[in-house]
């Protein structure tokens, strides 16, 4: 049998190669959208508009401007049909999956990864199909609770993958199958995972995701009632967004520090800080999911925690537009508005 070896991909596609770099950090992130944008004045071929609105799309992702990120991705797959670019539609429908998914157009992701699917298949492109096994689960399946197809997913992506991509792709890829151990309540298995991530990530010095496995650290703290670890991995995350960690972890940590906080004694504003600043946040740069699930426990926790009429009329408005939201994005059986004890888990 002939063994055929692969070499290492050296850069990634335009759609992705600046949000898997090593160091990422926001200013960077910013400074890159601006000359892109500056360079979108001036290009007029259509390969060059597709691979810099390509840029354009992944850097506007990774800030949380998933609207933006979509419009800069329609207007590159145009292009990139133009240039019969088909591997490179293939990476720009995985943002747009992504970018959709973010903003809980889940259908709407579901047809971009589709396209993504039939561009690789056409090319012949497995490192690319791999990575949109790895955006799929991550960003549609793991939000409808998909936990098995999700695993499996980045259980075969990750085999195709490792050694031939950045490994914050890796990274990536291991924070999520971790978060979905969690749900299944696969501690010990979800603690080997993050022990790998860790390690890449100390190793690459990629603290663009800390703030990620600060959640999953958190909510195995939860799982096995200590409180005051949960609270630590909560601050710890919080500690570490800023230029180099993910904005985007800001709602889903402060919802999970004020779901945290419940539990404890005499913490009552400290929760409705929490919680306050999980609604502001999730209202700026967050997944439509993150916020939906914030404005949930917010009016949850005013229904549950006070007999004042006015605070439980506000908790119920709250629980209103909660449940408005997880309608829209279809995702209402999967977050009951109401549920008799009310999961710790956010990612």
């Amino acid at each position: 049998m002939t063994t055929i070896n692969t070499p290492p991909l050296t850069a990634l596609p335009p759609p992705i190669e600046y949000t898997y770099q090593t160091g990422l950090t926001l200013s960077k992130l910013e400074a890159i959208r601006a000359d892109l944008s500056e360079r979108l004045t001036t290009i007029t071929t259509p390969f060059e508009i597709a691979t810099e609105s390509g840029r354009l799309a992944g850097v506007l992702y990774a800030l949380g401007e998933a609207a933006g990120a979509l419009a800069a991705v329609e207007t590159a797959l145009r292009a990139a049909e133009a240039a019969k670019e088909t591997a490179l539609g293939g990476y720009l429908a995985c943002v747009g999956g992504a970018a959709a998914c973010f903003q809980g157009q889940y259908q709407r992701g579901a047809n971009y990864f589709e396209e993504a699917e039939q561009a690789f298949a056409a090319s012949g492109d497995s490192i690319g199909e791999a990575f949109r096994r790895q955006a799929y689960a991550r960003e549609y399946a793991s939000d409808l609770r998909q936990f098995s197809k999700t695993t499996e997913y980045l259980t075969v992506a990750v085999q195709v993958l490792r050694g031939r991509v950045p490994q914050t792709v890796i990274i990536e890829n291991l924070l999520t199958q971790a978060a979905c151990m969690v749900h299944q309540n696969e501690l010990r298995r979800t603690r080997e995972i993050i022990q790998q991530a860790e390690a890449l990530m100390n190793e690459q010095k990629a603290h663009w995701f800390r703030p990620e496995l600060a959640v999953i650290k958190a909510d195995i703290a939860v799982l096995e009632g200590n409180t005051e670890d949960a609270l630590k991995h909560c601050y710890t995350g919080l500690g570490g967004i800023g230029d180099s960690g993910d904005l985007r972890m800001l709602s889903p940590l402060y919802l999970l520090l004020g779901i945290i906080l419940e539990r404890e004694k005499n913490r009552e504003s400290d929760v409705q800080d929490a919680l306050d600043r999980a609604i502001a946040t999730g209202r700026v740069r967050a997944r439509r999911l993150h916020l939906a699930l914030a404005l949930r426990q917010m009016g949850m926790h005013m229904r549950r925690l006070t007999a004042r009429n006015t605070v439980r009329a506000k908790g119920s408005g709250f629980l209103f537009e909660a449940e408005r939201m997880l309608g829209e994005i279809q995702l209402s059986e999967q977050f009951p508005t109401a549920p008799a004890a009310p999961l710790p888990q956010i990612l």
